[in-house]
């Protein structure tokens, strides 16, 4: 898969999005999307974003639905 389009977001492998990082206090983070694949019928994502907290990169795998939780119109600010 290289592209997914979901109710508040639009992923694509080699784009970057700005979105709030699950179970962090990150908000409107770059990240760099790097892969998405399904598994077992669910989709994820792989993605790597830069924390200025830390001065070095993360990468997460999260399911489309952890992702669009914390990612919904009204939880963006």
């Amino acid at each position: 898969m290289n592209k997914v389009i979901s109710h508040s977001l639009i992923l694509e492998v080699g784009k970057t999005i700005r979105m709030n990082i699950p179970n962090s206090v990150m908000f409107n983070v770059k990240a760099h999307i790097i892969s998405i694949f399904r598994d077992a019928g669910e989709i994820f994502i792989v993605f790597k974003y830069y924390s200025p907290y830390k001065k070095s990169w993360f990468y997460k795998i999260e399911r489309l639905e952890t992702l669009e939780l914390y990612n919904r119109k009204e939880a963006i600010k």
